[in-house]
């Protein structure tokens, strides 16, 4: 999510989500295979966020370039047309889908409402985010608190965000664009991936009752 550096009123930001998409049991149960994307509850996992102070697209690109290094390889980019305009020929030289969004109302409205169902599901996953938002400290949680919606106005987003010290909404954009972006992505798209990082060893534990 592009934010404009010449913006007098609110503190909109530049940034940049990288998730990871899957399915439980995807491998294991063949028939999911067969299912169309809609019917299946995927999780979402968020694997980097980064503020870009100064907007700046080849800050973007470097920080786009070191996911694509460290996830062996990505997917999908999504995101706004505005300050993306020589995306299109780079991500193609990475084997990267780019898709340009022009967020009309409709298209936000899909965006949002399904990353909505998977918040609400507990189908996204994320540490604390360590970037400090507008008022508190973990940038993530401030902006869910008070992302919204007006029916009437054909509106999404946060209601301080033209305030000089208002909370913005630029993650959730961000992550609804990431979410849209891969719709189309579903269980035969699915790879190992090599990671740079070791993201430990699930151990499923049948014994346990409770809701965690």
């Amino acid at each position: 999510d592009m934010g404009d550096p010449l913006a007098t009123r609110g503190k909109a930001r530049t940034v940049l989500t990288c998730v990871a998409k899957g399915l439980p049991g995807s491998k294991k149960n063949p028939v999911l295979m067969s299912l169309e994307n809609a019917a299946l509850k995927f999780i979402y996992v968020l694997l980097h966020v980064v503020n870009i102070n100064d907007h700046s697209i080849n800050l973007m690109k470097e920080e786009i370039e070191k996911c694509n290094e460290e996830y062996d390889g990505l997917d999908t980019m999504c995101g706004e047309r505005y300050g993306l305009w020589d995306m299109q020929g780079w991500c193609e030289d990475r084997d990267i889908e780019f898709t340009a969004i022009f967020p009309n109302y409709d298209r936000q409205k899909s965006a949002f409402n399904y990353l909505y169902d998977v918040l609400r599901e507990g189908r996204f996953k994320s540490p604390k985010v360590h970037i400090v938002g507008s008022k508190k400290d973990d940038i993530l949680r401030e902006e869910l608190g008070v992302f919204d919606h007006d029916m009437d106005k054909r509106w999404f987003g946060s209601q301080e965000k033209q305030e000089k010290y208002g909370i913005q909404d630029d993650i959730i954009y961000a992550l609804g664009w990431d979410m849209y972006g891969c719709k189309e992505k579903g269980p035969a798209d699915f790879r190992i991936r090599k990671s740079i990082t070791n993201f430990g060893i699930l151990y499923e534990n049948k014994h346990l009752l409770g809701v965690y």
